[in-house]
């Protein structure tokens, strides 16, 4: 994303070349040592510049939002219960578990206050995997300032191409709601109320 300041979803697999995913896992390992993590899943975040990976917070517990959900989706591994059987003295995994395919997770959210319009399926929200508010016809969603600013997320599985099949159903939805969605890649905050 070009603006690391608005985190608007995640896509599993990343789109790093095998050599860059393996440079990662190293500078990832590294903080955690230097930061004296050794047994959890660790949230380790970091900005990839052209001279290299950037250390943006390290925090000793595991990631929260959408990359838990996103990664289950495709490897098939719970990374909540794989942590409750570390802390109870499991083995540790030999490796990132393989990935049988690839999903993209993206907020639903308006850069500016916008009224959903009055012809709207009350059912819409159902295609959501999850969500911190509900619009209905006639509401008005709220800019996004945080992450509960956001009216829905959606996750689009697919066996390739997760981010243009997510992509579509964001046009879609773009369609239904009659106001454009916050994109994904911006340079640009949401303006100030």
């Amino acid at each position: 994303m070009e603006n690391p300041v608005l985190e608007l979803g995640c896509t599993v697999p990343s789109d790093l070349p095998a050599a860059g995913e393996a440079a990662l896992g190293r500078y990832a390992v590294e903080v955690r040592r230097a930061h004296g993590l050794d047994l959890g899943i660790f949230h380790v975040e970091v900005l990839h510049t052209p001279s290299g990976f950037r250390l943006l917070e390290v925090k000793p517990r595991l990631t929260g939002g959408s990359p838990p959900d996103t990664t289950t989706s495709v490897a098939g591994v719970d990374a909540f219960a794989l942590l409750v059987d570390l802390f109870l003295g499991g083995p540790l995994p030999e490796g990132p578990p393989p990935l049988r395919g690839s999903a993209s997770h993206s907020f639903l959210a308006a850069p500016q206050k916008s009224t959903v319009p009055a012809p709207f399926p009350d059912d819409w929200f159902a295609r959501l995997r999850s969500g911190y508010a509900r619009v209905a016809a006639g509401d008005v969603a709220p800019p996004l300032r945080t992450h509960f600013g956001s009216f829905g997320m959606l996750c689009a599985p697919a066996p390739a191409g997760a981010e243009s099949a997510r992509s579509a159903v964001k046009a879609d939805s773009e369609g239904l709601f009659g106001f454009p969605l916050l994109a994904e890649r911006t340079r640009t905050p949401a303006p100030a109320a």
